[in-house]
This record gives C-alpha cells, structure tokens and sequence, in this order.
C-alpha cells in the first residue's frame, strides 16, 4: 500500500484526543483560511504546522499530529485547488467580510492552496464526510 502523510498542529489536548481515538474528527468542527473543514498539511509545510501549533496552544507549545493515509483512497477523492497566494487572499477576504470562514464548503471532499501567508507552503482542507471518513481510518500519532 502507497502512504501519503499529513501534519495537523493544534493544542496538546486536541492531539492527544485525535492520536488517541480519531473516530472523534468532525471536519465541521474546524476553519480556517478557506472556510469550514480540517487542515493539514505536508512535510514541507512542517515548520509553519508546527507555529500554528505553538500559537493555538501557548501554555503547552501546541502539539503536531502526522496522519498517514492510504494514497489510492486519496486519489480518488474530488478536489477543489487554488493555484496562487492571491487565488487564497481574495477568497480569504471575501470569507472573512461575509462571515463564513467557519461555515464555507466547496462541495468537493478535499480543497487545496497555497497559505496566504507563505506561497512556497501548500494546505489541505478535508471538508467533506468522504474525506473525515479517509481521515478516521488512518494512522495518528504525535511527532
């Protein structure tokens, strides 16, 4: 079987729930840049992963989960992507001015883009029940 690993940073508490049972992932539960779902992203991306971790959770330095996920389930998930920093702003900003950075979905299972905040760094959004179940499956574990 191919792997494809994603990071997820976020408080320790939270980590430790998902590492332990991830049958409690609820991609409604999350927002972000691109609206309603839960983000991760790749092992280029890590030192930025691991800095949202730290922010969201300053008392305990955030923690940072890897998820390993089976690639030909992956592949066949439907994919929403934007291709550039600005394509992210400006739905960034027309989210954040309507009020729906945490409810916007795409209807695809999977959006992907680069982070507003640095273009060399790609994000992942799973939004969809197809995408949480792909998650659930998967292996967690801490870094």
């Amino acid at each position: 079987m191919h792997r494809l690993i994603f990071y997820h940073g976020t408080s320790v508490k939270v980590a430790a729930a998902l590492v332990s049972d991830p049958m409690q992932l609820d991609v409604a539960l999350g927002g972000g840049e691109l609206g309603q779902g839960f983000y991760t992203s790749d092992e280029h991306s890590l030192e930025m992963v691991a800095r949202w971790a730290q922010l969201r959770d300053p008392e305990e330095g955030g923690a940072v989960v890897a998820i390993t996920v089976d690639a030909s389930a992956y592949v066949r998930l439907s994919y929403r992507l934007f291709r550039t920093v600005k394509d992210v702003e400006a739905e960034w900003i027309g989210l954040k001015r309507k009020g729906l950075r945490k409810t916007r979905r795409y209807g695809v299972d999977v959006v992907i883009g680069p982070m507003a905040t640095w273009d060399a760094r790609i994000q992942r959004k799973f939004e969809s029940s197809t995408a949480e179940r792909l998650l659930k499956d998967s292996f967690w574990e801490f870094l």
